[in-house]
């Protein structure tokens, strides 16, 4: 049974646990070339066949703590975040909460990248299906950062309340009055 045990450890400290080996992975390489081209084009099929090439490479960092899913966050596009999500869940049993979940040297999750990087278009079409993609894979919006920050933090009063609404649509009550319930020490919890 303690064998087991430990053969279960290692698989999961070689699996799942993120590993920094560096400063590149192909698949972050590629997504740092698109945010730094700053046109964010980017072929979809090709950039599916590096995935799949190196998919086992999907749980390693860079040399900031920042993972794949960071990236793709950072970049905005909802196609490549949608893609990323379903080979973790794939290839690593489900365990999207856990990539969503990671955080880099700052303590930022993906979604706090998104936020960071997106608050003045999230109710743009694309942004706002990312939105609804982070929701349904269990992204959290409680997590705090290194600064004591949730995602929400960065937004606006009006743009937290929607992603409120967003991430709890069985809310009745005007968003207003659920900010103002909400909110705990400056920051916005759940």
């Amino acid at each position: 049974m303690r064998v087991l045990f430990f053969l279960f450890l290692i698989v999961f400290a070689l699996f799942l646990v993120p590993r920094y080996l560096g400063p590149t992975t192909p698949i972050i390489e590629a997504l740092k070339y698109k945010i730094e081209d700053d046109m964010h084009i980017i072929d979809i099929k090709a950039f599916q066949e590096i995935v799949g090439q190196n998919v086992g490479s999907l749980h390693e960092l860079d040399e900031k703590e920042n993972s794949a899913l960071h990236y793709a966050c950072q970049l905005g596009r909802y196609d490549v975040i949608r893609l990323l999500l379903n080979y973790i869940a794939f290839h690593y049993a489900s365990s999207e909460n856990v990539f969503l979940g990671w955080k880099n040297k700052n303590g930022d999750t993906p979604l706090h990248v998104f936020f960071r990087h997106h608050h003045e278009n999230l109710f743009q079409p694309n942004e706002y299906r990312i939105l609804e993609l982070l929701r349904d894979h269990e992204a959290n919006l409680n997590s705090l950062n290194d600064d004591g920050k949730t995602p929400l933090c960065l937004l606006d009063k009006t743009s937290g309340d929607t992603v409120f609404c967003i991430w709890n649509p069985a809310i009745v009550r005007g968003p207003a009055k659920v900010w103002s319930e909400t909110l705990k020490n400056g920051c916005f919890i759940l």
